[in-house]
């Protein structure tokens, strides 16, 4: 009985300082207006951290700040938006966006929790790697700190790299690799 008391006792000791060193630890999955986009055999992989005020109309309570609550609630409504205002076309159209995962990221400079980032992975099908693609962004903030997303492209298997930015007033670019 002694013996299970003591591992009992070391794992939640092991726990509680795992906790301590966790939260300071946690890092963001994308810099802020920072993203990826990796060409590979039949996909275009996305990774793009976007502000959170760029998605109108998500603050019920208009407090200026956007809760997890609030975010869940319209989770489906910024998921469309994403799919309508991130694009990659090729020359027979735009290619659809598949397995939108959306991943929020809270500010760290509140306690309150309140989202400032929003980090988007998805997939856009590809028909045809070789295709000449365009990127098009159409979600901005409202900070002008916020007005610039940097991303960088890079087709497989050669890795060539492709490194943009855009803004609200240029807002779509022809990949050149």
């Amino acid at each position: 009985m002694r013996l299970i008391y003591k591992h009992v006792l070391i794992s939640k000791l092991t726990l509680a300082v795992i906790g301590f060193f966790w939260l300071p630890a946690q890092a963001h999955l994308m810099e802020a207006q920072q993203g990826t986009l990796n060409i590979r055999d039949d996909g275009a992989f996305m990774v793009l951290s976007l502000p959170i005020s760029a998605f109108e109309d998500i603050d019920d309570n208009k407090d200026g700040a956007v809760s997890m609550v609030e975010f869940n609630n319209y989770r489906s409504t910024i998921i469309e938006s994403v799919k309508t205002r991130i694009t990659l076309s090729d020359n027979e159209g735009n290619i659809l966006l598949e397995g939108v995962m959306l991943s929020p990221e809270v500010a760290h400079d509140t306690s309150a929790g309140f989202i400032s980032q929003l980090v988007v992975l998805g997939r856009f099908a590809l028909v045809e790697t070789n295709r000449p693609l365009r990127f098009n962004n159409g979600l901005y903030g409202q900070q002008e700190a916020e007005q610039v997303v940097k991303i960088t492209a890079t087709r497989q298997p050669d890795g060539k790299k492709h490194i943009f930015e855009l803004t609200p007033e240029v807002s779509s670019i022809d990949l050149k690799f």
